[in-house]
């Protein structure tokens, strides 16, 4: 009985070994081509050449290719390299050039970085067409590789509407560089983007400043939809959040009629910064009305020399406006 499961355990690993041998002898999916060339070629194409008119040539053939190329682009963005090549190109980072010679002697290079960029190129040009590669661009956008980060969050961008909760989920990323890379995305995707703005306005008042401008310029790039929640934020807001918001706004809302009274609002506020700030936005919108002339005149007496300044300055400039 002993003897017999053994001989059945023998021919259980025999044909374990035997599918697989006939697994990995399978041929590969083959891919799409286009004029004679793979997606993979036309992505390293655009992606590397350095002629322009090569490059060209491979985002015309991106685009005509379009939905169809998703699956290889897909397959490149989940490629990976050996264990044992990603260890022996690591440790020879770390040993002097002759010896790096001698190690890396018949070893091959790591392929996976450079698809990955390659792809997410491609897959920018394609635009919203691309959207079934979003799950694999999202986990790109917050992997440990910042270039792959960047270009994950343009191809994201590109892609539209459909990858704004993606990018909204990298927003709380304690990594300052996929913040804004999130961000940058978002800017992209444009006025599609409108559910974003409550997590985007949030990041108007992060401790890192680029942070900060990364998010001004999402908002820009969102435009009108933003106003509404922007203007909000002026009117009940607080510190760096309502001084970013205000710019914001005189960016993608200059109307003198909707936003002179938030921003007057603004200069009762208890932080001078803030005050400054709404002398400012008044000044950019020029507002000029006799409630703003009464209240830059009442901030020549401000306890800060420089909202006294501003507001100076302000009502010179209504003074000369008024005499052209």
């Amino acid at each position: 009985m002993v003897l017999k499961k053994r001989w059945l355990a023998v021919v259980a690993i025999v044909a374990f070994c035997v599918l697989a041998g006939l697994l990995l002898m399978r041929p590969s999916q083959p891919g799409l081509t286009y004029k004679g060339k793979s997606v993979e070629e036309w992505s390293a194409q655009l992606y590397a050449s350095p002629d322009e008119g090569a490059r060209k040539a491979a985002s015309a053939a991106m685009k005509e290719m379009g939905p169809k190329a998703i699956p290889d682009l897909v397959r490149m963005l989940r490629r990976k390299d050996s264990f044992i090549r990603k260890q022996v190109w690591s440790l020879s980072a770390r040993l002097p050039i002759g010896l790096q010679r001698q190690l890396l002697k018949g070893v091959k290079p790591l392929r996976a970085p450079f698809a990955h960029l390659a792809a997410m190129r491609a897959l920018a040009e394609i635009g919203p067409d691309a959207s079934p590669a979003i799950p694999d661009l999202a986990r790109a956008l917050q992997g440990k590789d910042l270039q792959e980060t960047w270009e994950a969050s343009t191809a994201l961008g590109k892609a539209g509407p459909d990858s704004v909760r993606v990018l909204v989920a990298a927003l709380p990323s304690q990594n300052g560089a996929v913040v804004q890379a999130a961000l940058a995305g978002l800017a992209q995707v444009g006025p599609a983007a409108r559910e974003a703005v409550p997590s985007v306005i949030e990041k108007l008042g992060d401790q890192d400043q680029f942070v900060r401008e990364r998010a001004l310029l999402a908002l820009t790039g969102i435009g009108q939809p933003a106003a509404p929640q922007l203007l909000k934020t002026v009117e009940q807001g607080h510190g760096e959040v309502r001084r970013e918001a205000a710019q914001a706004l005189v960016t993608i809302y200059p109307s003198r009629h909707k936003l002179t009274p938030a921003f007057l609002q603004m200069l009762e506020d208890d932080e001078a910064a803030s005050r400054l700030k709404a002398i400012e936005s008044l000044t950019a919108v020029y507002a000029s009305d006799g409630a703003t002339r009464l209240a830059l005149t009442n901030a020549l007496q401000d306890s800060d020399a420089n909202v006294r300044q501003a507001a100076t300055n302000a009502l010179t400039k209504i003074q000369a406006g008024e005499r052209l």
